[in-house]
């Protein structure tokens, strides 16, 4: 499994928490890269 497929693992995690309705696309993105390395 690559990165990209890590990195939209945790995106969909994030947006099943409902954090879409707290932040933006790009914080989301920051989110995703602060967790996955």
């Amino acid at each position: 499994m690559n990165r990209l497929a890590h990195h939209q693992g945790i995106h969909k995690f994030f947006m099943t928490l409902g954090l879409a309705l707290y932040f933006s696309k790009p914080v989301i993105k920051h989110l995703v890269h602060i967790v996955m390395p």
